[in-house]
């Protein structure tokens, strides 16, 4: 099933819209650590209702489950993902931004499926109809729910596209590091652009914010990540460091290239602090403008991708930025890799650094 886009209301009415058939499975929420019946109920019904509208332009066919915790980091750490993974979900937590929902997928009896989980101090909320002060966090909420919904239509048409890729797809090192570097790159591009028409400004400005901030303070704190495996020798906190940086960078770079396709704007006209952030960091220039060109030509060919090549001109753009920012993933036999870390300037441990972590990594010896 093709993404059916949001419409005006000139086109379709709104009678019309609801008459459609939602293809979100009845699965209803699950509300977990709700102070009062009346609260769970009130934040249910309203979440239950605005994923039964999305059902109406997305395919929401392989939703399996809805759930709605105050324990939002412990149920996220103990889903059951049909299949052995290397770390447990975890919420983004940084400077940089606060995660409140996501929509991992899961195998259920060898079928992909998506379960949605929704932090419910931020979806709470909706109990608080009486309170027009609020209506901004309403608003908001509404959006991230229609967003998580978009992860679930983008992975019914993986499925239809790639089958047997999520969750079961087998890579060898440099393949499987350089794909985990850009595949939340697709993921969130394709959310953005699906759920963009029904943001409000506050979400572009957001998106905004975080891409600046993660932009200025990139090749800062890589670099600071590589001067301290050149004293530990760790390769995996190298790069879950210095490589992690780049990654949130592409990553928060799609979500604002992916919203601002969604509602048709120019990021020069629609985020000029964006663009004024890129200008000051000319070095991701060229790298931003391969982003938004391959994620473009991938939303081109969506619903008819032909095998994982479509994800290989990301993969090069992230092998390249890895290499200009000084780590360089080589490729060996039977697909391994070899991460080589060439000496600059910005990357040679000063004698202060030195001295602490030999104060602090080394128990002071």
């Amino acid at each position: 099933m093709e993404p059916v886009e949001p419409v005006d209301d000139d086109e379709v009415s709104y009678e019309e819209f609801m008459r459609r058939p939602s293809t979100a499975p009845d699965v209803g929420v699950d509300l977990r650590g709700f102070a009062t019946r009346e609260q769970a109920e009130l934040v249910g019904r309203q979440v239950n209702g605005i994923v039964q509208m999305c059902g109406r332009f997305l395919n929401l066919r392989r939703l399996k489950q809805v759930i709605v915790a105050w324990n939002y980091d412990e149920t996220l750490a103990g889903l059951d993902r049909g299949v052995p993974v290397a770390r447990p979900l975890t919420a983004t937590r940084d400077a940089l931004g606060v995660g409140i929902a996501m929509a991992p997928a899961i195998l259920d009896e060898g079928e992909a499926l998506s379960i949605i989980v929704f932090n419910a101090l931020h979806m709470s909320v909706f109990a608080e109809t009486e309170r027009p002060d609020l209506e901004e966090q309403r608003n908001e909420m509404s959006y991230t729910i229609v967003h998580e919904c978009a992860h679930v239509h983008d992975l019914e048409m993986r499925e239809k596209c790639l089958p047997g890729i999520v969750l079961r797809l087998q890579l060898g090192q440099r393949d499987g590091l350089l794909y985990s570097l850009i595949d939340p790159c697709w993921d969130e591009y394709i959310a953005c652009r699906l759920s963009a028409p029904f943001a409000k400004e506050q979400t572009l400005r957001g998106y905004e914010e975080v891409f600046c901030k993660s932009l200025d303070g990139a090749r800062l704190k890589a670099n600071a990540a590589i001067r301290q495996y050149r004293m530990h020798r760790d390769v995996q906190r190298l790069l879950d460091e210095a490589a992690g940086c780049y990654k949130r960078l592409l990553t928060y770079g799609a979500y604002l290239i992916g919203h601002l396709d969604g509602i048709a704007r120019d990021l020069n006209d629609a985020a000029p602090e964006a663009m004024k952030a890129i200008e000051r960091n000319d070095w991701f220039k060229p790298f931003f403008e391969r982003l938004k060109i391959e994620l473009q030509a991938m939303h081109a060919g969506y619903g008819a991708w032909e095998g994982m090549a479509v994800y290989e001109p990301l993969k090069r753009l992230a092998y390249e930025l890895l290499k200009d920012s000084g780590i360089e993933i080589q490729a060996r036999p039977n697909g391994g890799a070899y991460i080589n870390v060439p000496f600059s300037a910005g990357t040679i441990p000063s004698l202060a650094e030195q001295a602490n972590f030999r104060a602090t990594e080394n128990g002071g010896v």
